[in-house]
């Protein structure tokens, strides 16, 4: 967030945040050097209808959407696509705002690898791994 406390329509609030008003903005950035960056406002991607990038489900023929935050992610990625090559790869680290299996799956078929945080409940959370959640214990280092 960027800071701003002016009259705007293009400003967001999220309570609770250390800057809880001001300007949303993503970046796609790696040793400090920011590669490629997206303002948003609030309502800015619903109205432009931008958020229909879909991601074929594998082992079937159907396909679904990314949400709204997702395809902020494809954006800013859409610019290392050319760049990608056996010499050269990306691995992206994102939070739990925008991790999810679509997107993963996405970018797998992309060539970029995906690190991030996963809410146990997201949509599409393998059961299995709920299931190790709720276990209270450790596991063993390098355990599957």
């Amino acid at each position: 967030m960027l800071r701003f406390e002016g009259r705007t329509s293009g400003s967001t609030t999220i309570p609770g945040k250390p800057i809880p008003v001001g300007f949303k903005i993503f970046a796609l950035a790696d040793e400090g050097y920011i590669w490629n960056f997206e303002f948003t406002a609030p309502g800015l991607i619903e109205e432009q209808g931008i958020d229909s990038i879909s991601v074929a489900i594998p082992g079937t023929q159907n396909s679904t959407k990314l949400s709204n935050t997702q395809a902020v992610v494809v954006r800013l990625v859409s610019r290392l696509y050319s760049m990608i090559s056996e010499d050269l790869s990306f691995h992206l680290y994102l939070d739990n705002l925008f991790i999810s299996w679509k997107l993963c799956y996405f970018l797998l078929l992309k060539g970029i690898a995906v690190t991030g945080t996963a809410r146990k409940g997201a949509v599409g959370y393998p059961p299995r791994l709920s299931a190790l959640k709720s276990i209270n214990n450790a596991l063993k280092w390098g355990a599957i």
